[in-house]
């Protein structure tokens, strides 16, 4: 117990340290952050936490481009959040903080092991599953939780044959899409606990397209595109990568309706892969963005025409 409290000493204690080093840095709401939590553990009331969770969150966003910087808070946060219960929030900062901070292919198996309690917390067992094999899996001298052991059931000894399982149920009792929306999104929730947890697994790459290609065709969007985001900056050398880049721009463009961002994309696809068989099919979108569709027949039957004399 005593080298449990005095691991936390210190940990708060390099916690306030990266606090005062962000401070003067440049960055003073770190000081307004660091009151927010003192006044939220204290007396943790629904106004004092919606405050803290509140200020962190908009500082993240604000500077999501240095890791460095927000690490820290999201780490802080994710652990305050669980011990308050507020397993969504928790889950909000682990995923971002087990994204950016993974190393040679471990994570802090810590973070890990929270992000399984969460899940399971929220009633996503089959999330919960995934994040704890792999967390028993790959971290075998680490803490194990027996609410979790209770959940290690024959159907995940082995865990590629769930996650392949769990495909096959999105193809039952389809709906209007020709697939079941809640078995969708359950595969969904198990692919990303499994690339969570495995990141460096060749197969996540893999599941993560698929996981995709499912959201999209249940057209819930901004997971889809969330998805693409995740394979574009983890995984740049899989080789899906460029339809990644093509099938994002199209949302962005067909359904976002947001062409400057559609741009973006299909410029940088030519600028990566200007000899891919899609190169023409992007050049095509540029040319024709924001045109009706009958302006595009009417500009393929002139070049058409001009092709022929």
């Amino acid at each position: 117990m005593r080298i449990t409290y005095l691991s936390r000493l210190l940990s708060f204690a390099l916690l306030l340290l990266s606090f005062a080093a962000c401070t003067d840095q440049g960055h003073p709401e770190i000081d307004e952050i660091s009151t927010l939590l003192a006044e939220a553990t204290s007396n943790p009331t629904k106004e004092s936490l919606n405050g803290y969770f509140a200020k962190v969150t908009s500082f993240i966003q604000e500077h999501k481009d240095d890791e460095a910087l927000i690490n820290p808070i999201m780490q802080e946060a994710a652990r305050f959040a669980g011990s308050q219960k507020q397993h969504a929030k928790a889950i909000a900062y682990l995923i971002p903080l087990l994204r950016n901070s993974t190393t040679d292919c471990k994570s802090d198996p810590s973070q890990v092991l929270s992000l399984a309690r969460s899940m399971s917390a929220l009633n996503k067992k089959h999330a919960a599953k995934v994040i704890y094999k792999n967390y028993k899996t790959q971290y075998a001298d680490a803490p194990t939780d027996q609410a979790l052991e209770a959940l290690m059931t024959d159907e995940v000894i082995t865990l590629k044959a769930y996650v392949d399982s769990t495909f096959q149920q999105v193809f039952s009792d389809p709906d209007q899409y020709g697939l079941n929306r809640a078995a969708a999104l359950k595969y969904v929730d198990v692919v990303e606990a499994y690339a969570l947890s495995a990141p460096c697994d060749k197969a996540s790459p893999e599941y993560l397209y698929k996981a995709s290609e499912i959201a999209r065709s249940i057209r819930t969007l901004p997971k889809a595109l969330s998805i693409y985001d995740w394979l574009l900056e983890d995984y740049p050398d899989y080789e899906k990568t460029p339809t990644v880049f093509f099938l994002k721009g199209f949302i962005l463009e067909n359904d976002v309706k947001d062409e400057e961002a559609a741009r973006k994309i299909y410029n940088e696809f030519l600028e990566k892969y200007p000899r891919h068989e899609m190169a023409d099919d992007v050049k095509f979108l540029l040319e024709n963005m924001g045109r009706s569709d009958e302006e595009i027949l009417e500009f393929l039957e002139n070049k058409r025409q001009g092709e022929e004399k």
